[in-house]
């Protein structure tokens, strides 16, 4: 009813109704993304695209630069781009072989582009590098291939254990939705830790995964 409001009183002092609808349009968004962060910010791929020039620059004047090849590997997966992130972290792997990240976003960019046992490779490599790299999101590819293909089925407790061990909100969630074409109980404890974690979690880290809470409280 406030809202109505607003938008009435808003109509008077403007005059133009599009105009004001607009302004409460782009303040309910501004406040939302401040206080509780469900919608997506609607400035993100402009400022990922603005990112991705900046990198191709650096990368021109210097095509040493590791980390630059690596930072735009990960926006191009940001950006569902997984053949030229692919194409950026092979650049990588020469000097950092032994880093975790390296592996894991490599093996992400891999199983996305459906290039299967490449991806689990990787991922594998990398969590035997660093168990607790990408926050446990490895273990969601490795989960969902050991479900579909049945080959490593002896493994999925513990890789639902190292989620429940290394995971944020965000992907003990996205372990329950792959855990739930197969396994509703699983796939319901899985939500249940999700939001132990959200409830048990500082305020600052709330905000960031009110969505992925909303959304395991649906679910669970």
């Amino acid at each position: 009813m406030r809202y109505f409001i607003y938008y009435y009183f808003l109509t008077r002092i403007i005059g133009n109704p599009i105009i004001s609808l607009g302004i409460l349009i782009i303040a309910f968004i501004l406040v939302e993304r401040k206080f509780i962060g469900i919608i997506p910010d609607i400035f993100k791929p402009l400022k990922r695209k603005r990112k991705i020039a900046n990198l191709k620059s650096t990368i021109k004047l210097n095509p040493a630069n590791i980390n630059a090849y690596r930072e735009l590997g990960s926006l191009y997966l940001e950006d569902n781009k997984y053949q030229k992130a692919e194409e950026n972290f092979m650049k990588t792997l020469d000097k950092m072989d032994n880093y975790a990240e390296t592996h894991f976003l490599l093996g992400k960019a891999y199983y996305l582009q459906n290039k299967i046992d490449l991806g689990i490779t990787e991922l594998e490599t990398a969590i035997d590098i660093n168990p607790k790299i990408g926050y446990g999101e490895p273990y969601i590819y490795l989960l969902a291939e050991a479900y579909s293909s049945k080959k490593n089925e002896n493994n999925i407790n513990d890789y639902i254990g190292n989620l429940h061990y290394y995971g944020t909100v965000e992907t003990l969630y996205k372990a329950g939705e792959v855990i739930s074409k197969y396994d509703q109980k699983k796939a319901k404890e899985m939500f249940k830790k999700a939001l132990e974690i959200y409830n048990g979690g500082p305020k600052y880290l709330k905000r960031l995964y009110r969505r992925w809470a909303i959304l395991a409280r649906i679910k669970g």
